[in-house]
C-alpha cells in the first residue's frame, strides 16, 4: 500500500501577521480551505485516513488541519493533486496564481509500508524534519497576503464561508462586553478583559502512531465532530472560534457570556471538555499499550489569557 501525506504551511509566520479578530480568523481560515481544495482533487481511489471529510464541509470556521493522510494500492501523481488544489484555491480567493505558489509551502511525502502505523510513524517523522527548512517568499508576495488579512469588506474568504461580504465580529471589545450587550446588566470591570484559549488534545500524537489498521478515520471523525460542536458552543458563549482543526483549538471569547444563561470562562472549557470526552472515550475503547504496556489515553488542556485589549 502506499501511503502519501501533505502538509501545508507557513502557517506561524502568517498569523503573525494577524492583530484584529477578523484579521487572525482570515489567517486560520485561508489554510483550511487550502486543505480543503487539495483534498478535494484527490482521485477517487484514493482512501483519506486523516481527516475526516464531513458530509456538508461547508463551515465558517477552519476546521482542517495542516496535514493530510491517504492511501492508495497503486502511486499516484502527487504533483499533478498539488497543482490542481492549488489552482482551485488561487481562484477561489482572488489572487495571482504566482503569488500563491511563491507563499505557500506545500510538502508532500509518499512511501510505501504495510500498515497505517508504521507508515503514519514515518511520515509524521519525516515531515517533523521538513518543516525545519526555512523558504522565505519575496517581500512584494508577503504584502499581498498580508493586505488579503486586512481587507475589511468584500474579502473572498468571506464569501467562501458566510456568503456575504462583511465579518459580524469587528473589535475585540465587541467580544468583551457580550454579556453587556445581551443581558440585561449593569457593566462590571471584567467587561473590559477578554479571554484567549488555546487547548490541544494531550498524547494524541502517541495515540494516533499506535492506532490498529483502519482505525485512524474514525478518530479522525470523532476530532472533527468535536470541533464542530466546540464552535457552536464557543459562539453560543460570545466568542470567535479562530481555529478547530483536529484536537487544537484556539478562540477569544468574553470573560463572562452564555445564551440564555450567562456563565463565566471557566463553564464553557467544562463544556468543552465534556465535547472532548467524546474522543477520549472512543480511544479508551481501543485498549492502546505503548512499548511498556501502559495504557494510552486522551484528554484536552487548556492556555487561558485573560488581557485588557
Amino acid at each position: 500500500m502506499i501511503y502519501t501525506a501533505i502538509n501545508i504551511g507557513p502557517i506561524y509566520a502568517t498569523m503573525s501577521m494577524a492583530r484584529k479578530p477578523r484579521e487572525f480568523w482570515q489567517a486560520s481560515y485561508m489554510f483550511s480551505h487550502l486543505m480543503k481544495c487539495i483534498l478535494e482533487t484527490l482521485p477517487s481511489k484514493a482512501i483519506v485516513m486523516s481527516p475526516c471529510i464531513p458530509d456538508n464541509s461547508a463551515c465558517e470556521v477552519g476546521l482542517f488541519p495542516d496535514r493530510t493522510f491517504f492511501k492508495t494500492e497503486q502511486p499516484v501523481d502527487v504533483d499533478a493533486i498539488l497543482d490542481a488544489g492549488m489552482d482551485k484555491f488561487f481562484q477561489d480567493i482572488r489572487l495571482p496564481k504566482e503569488v500563491i505558489k511563491d507563499y505557500f509551502n506545500v510538502m508532500a511525502i509518499s512511501l510505501d509500508c504495510q500498515s497505517d502505523r508504521q507508515a503514519i510513524a514515518l511520515l509524521n517523522e519525516r515531515l517533523n524534519f521538513l518543516e525545519l527548512t526555512n523558504y522565505a517568499p519575496s517581500e512584494e508576495t508577503s504584502e499581498k497576503i498580508r493586505a488579503l488579512l486586512m481587507m475589511t469588506y468584500d474579502s473572498p474568504l468571506y464569501k467562501i464561508a458566510f456568503g456575504q461580504k462583511k465579518f459580524n465580529i469587528e473589535t475585540l471589545e465587541s467580544i468583551a462586553t457580550y454579556e453587556l450587550r445581551h443581558f440585561n446588566v449593569q457593566r462590571k470591570s471584567y467587561h473590559d478583559y477578554i479571554c484567549i484559549v488555546q487547548a490541544d488534545g494531550d498524547n494524541m500524537g502517541n495515540v494516533v502512531s499506535h492506532l490498529p489498521d483502519n482505525h485512524l478515520h474514525d478518530i479522525s471523525e470523532q476530532l472533527m465532530q468535536f470541533g464542530q460542536k466546540a464552535c457552536g458552543l464557543i459562539s453560543r458563549f460570545g466568542g470567535l472560534p479562530i481555529y478547530a482543526g483536529g484536537d487544537d483549538l484556539l478562540f477569544i471569547a468574553p470573560v463572562w457570556g452564555g445564551e440564555n444563561v450567562p456563565q463565566n470562562i471557566y463553564a464553557l472549557l467544562n463544556d468543552l471538555d465534556s465535547a472532548y470526552k467524546t474522543v477520549a472515550n472512543k480511544v479508551k475503547e481501543l485498549n492502546l499499550t505503548d512499548e511498556n504496556g501502559n495504557a494510552i489515553q486522551t484528554s484536552m488542556s487548556y492556555g487561558l489569557s485573560v488581557t485588557y485589549p
